[in-house]
């Protein structure tokens, strides 16, 4: 499409009818996320240039910088991009000749011929990613014995990206993000970004960027408009196309969008168009054809491929229904689905209570099986909110919650900030969510009651990765 120009660089807001979009079609996504049960956490999107729908879901805010895992890669292949429009860069350029002083003699001739663009393809010479537990991620990348010729095979390698930042770093003197804050991040109004680094001190190219959903979608849009902002080039002639050109057959991956439809310069090809992809359902969708940008943040890693689950969601109800004309006004539809964003939670808006509030709050339960070192447990009720007591050898520790809202407080068991909710999704039944906005991850207390027992079961989900926060707590009434 063509440069859409920004006044004071600010997107503007449109209902979705004057950019051909349904109202009823972005609340029927909303319907299809909840229906599915997916945690997300956010979702933007525009079309022709201009924010037709957006929504937080709380606790999770519109300002919110939100980690993105891998969508971090595509960032850094518009790095290699400006690198190579000002001449620094070439995509035949030999990884290891980069750093003469991180290479063991002899180099493998495999790891020698190795090129950047083999790198920006997924197409190295290592069947996954190489060790990064001593911090020397470079030395370890290029020393790693190699399993196959490069650009042969694609092989799914978030060190490989990091090469990439490691060789940006090298040429440019300056770190990636140091690189782009000017370049790219100030002039199309993204930031301010927060992008982790390595012992090494270069920015992890695969994995480390923390930004807010309009971030993520002023980027998309810049390559919905072949990298021109604001009548400026950004990146040079012809990125764009050859990012989302299928160079590598990625019908080997272990994880799919849309199935496999190739791979090109750290983008995905979906079913309709192209994305920029980061665990848990961090997601930049790009749609030339329709002139369209969809962004998520959320939390699937429960589920393998769960971030299919808000693409499915979004071809079957907002996809289809996309007009290439402005549609008459839905006022009443419209006006509903902004209360309904304003008021959007992971969990859902429902407040529902049980007779067993009355029954439990106050009670210690001492447990007769625990996990993470759990032996007794308390809830606490208190109108719209309380609180749930654990105890473990080390002492006595509350998670407070809402029922009507979450509330803020530091997480028992990582010390992060975190929110936490309990809903009743049945009178027996309950689950208390205990989100951890910094990390993407979450804890999840599935409670259920009967008149002699209780269980509950404890899931960890996401980024931190914490297998014993993962078990069961169990007793009898007639113990206590």
């Amino acid at each position: 499409m063509d440069s859409v120009f920004y006044e004071n660089n600010q997107i503007p807001k449109v209902a979705p009818e004057s950019v051909g979009i349904p109202s009823q079609a972005v609340n029927d996504f909303m319907e299809s996320v909840q229906r599915r049960r997916i945690n997300l956490h956010s979702f933007m999107i525009l079309r022709h240039g201009k924010i037709a729908a957006q929504c937080s879901y709380a606790p999770y805010a519109e300002t919110l910088r939100h980690r993105v895992y891998s969508v971090s890669k595509s960032v850094t292949s518009a790095a290699a991009g400006i690198a190579l429009k000002e001449g620094l860069l070439h995509l035949s350029d030999r990884t290891a000749d980069f750093f003469p002083e991180e290479v063991e003699k002899p180099l493998h001739p495999f790891t020698a011929r190795m090129t950047v663009e083999d790198l920006l393809t997924m197409r190295t010479v290592h069947r996954g990613s190489t060790d990064t537990s001593k911090g020397r991620w470079v030395h370890s990348f290029l020393n790693t014995h190699p399993s196959h010729p490069s650009g042969t095979t694609f092989a799914y390698d978030t060190t490989g990206t990091h090469m990439v930042c490691a060789i940006l770093q090298k040429i440019t003197g300056q770190t990636v993000h140091e690189y782009l804050q000017t370049r790219l991040f100030d002039k199309i109004g993204i930031g301010p970004v927060y992008w982790e680094k390595c012992d090494q001190g270069i920015n992890l190219g695969g994995s480390g960027i923390w930004c807010t959903t309009e971030d993520m979608a002023r980027f998309g849009q810049l390559y919905l408009q072949d990298g021109i902002w604001n009548g400026e080039r950004i990146l040079p002639e012809g990125w764009v196309d050859a990012s989302f050109t299928p160079h590598s057959d990625n019908s080997n991956a272990n994880f799919t969008l849309d199935g496999c439809h190739g791979y090109g310069y750290f983008f995905w090809k979906t079913k309709y168009g192209w994305c920029a992809f980061g665990m848990g359902g961090q997601l930049i969708v790009i749609v030339p054809e329709k002139e369209l940008v969809f962004v998520s943040t959320a939390n699937t890693m429960e589920l393998k491929d769960g971030q299919q689950l808000i693409l499915d969601s979004l071809w079957e109800t907002v996809y289809p229904a996309l007009s290439d004309n402005p549609l008459s006004e839905d006022s009443g539809m419209w006006g509903s689905l902004k209360e309904k964003c304003r008021n959007a939670q992971v969990l859902g808006t429902d407040v529902k209570h049980s007779s067993w509030e009355k029954r439990l709050s106050g009670r210690r339960i001492v447990l007769d099986e625990g996990c993470n070192g759990i032996v007794e447990m308390e809830f606490r009720f208190r109108q719209d909110e309380g609180g749930l007591l654990l105890v473990n050898n080390e002492g006595e520790q509350v998670i407070p919650f809402g029922i009507s809202g979450f509330r803020k407080s530091a997480d028992v068991f990582t010390g992060l900030d975190a929110f936490a909710k309990l809903k009743w999704t049945d009178e027996n039944r309950c689950i208390l969510q205990v989100e951890l906005p910094d990390q993407v991850h979450r804890h999840e207390f599935h409670c259920a009651f009967l008149d002699d027992a209780v269980t509950v079961q404890l899931k960890s989900v996401g980024g931190l990765r914490n297998s014993s926060l993962n078990g069961y707590l169990g007793a009898l009434w007639n113990n206590q």
